[in-house]
């Protein structure tokens, strides 16, 4: 049962993973870099309005943060071999943390989402992967968001969203599509 979704608030799968949260009434926090810096510039007025929390250290220190005050992190990722992924896996190994990758190169695994989920009985999940600067692929929040939206809409949560049988054809709908391509 998901209670929270955590991030480090950088722009792209970060933000995506808040966004989604948000868009499902589920709780959101986590810890952003000192300064609250983003690849675009301090952005401490969006970060606390998801919750995050300024944190005594840079990215690397948030990084580690997150995921040790986390159950689990999926890292949605294009570049696997970005400092920031590199990271996060460290600290996943780091703090022995169950992790799931997710290749946005490639559709998006609903049911292994949902089952990695379920079956490390994640409660708090911090959401993380590739800003939208400096890649050869731009991050697509909005992809990024369907793709946890479907995620969320499938495990039960704590709090009780307004989601209707139709919303949920729409964004499977919009998912499939998207995917296809």
């Amino acid at each position: 049962m998901i209670n929270k979704i955590v991030s480090g608030g950088q722009n792209g799968s970060d933000m995506a993973g808040l966004y989604a949260a948000k868009a499902f009434n589920i709780p959101t926090g986590g810890y952003a870099p000192k300064n609250w810096l983003t690849s675009d510039g301090p952005q401490k007025d969006l970060l606390q309005s998801f919750g995050l929390q300024e944190y005594d250290g840079g990215y690397k220190e948030r990084t580690y943060k997150n995921v040790e005050a986390s159950d689990g992190t999926i890292c949605c990722s294009i570049n696997f071999q970005s400092a920031g992924t590199v990271c996060t896996i460290k600290a996943i190994k780091y703090y022995n943390k169950p992790f799931l990758l997710s290749d946005l190169a490639f559709p998006f695994n609903l049911k292994e989402a949902t089952d990695w989920i379920v079956n490390n009985n994640i409660q708090i999940l911090n959401v993380a992967g590739n800003r939208n600067k400096n890649l050869y692929h731009p991050i697509d929040k909005d992809f990024v968001c369907i793709n946890l939206q479907g995620v969320y809409s499938s495990i039960p949560t704590s709090t009780i969203f307004d989601l209707t049988l139709e919303r949920v054809k729409r964004i499977l709908l919009h998912f499939y599509l998207r995917s296809s391509i």
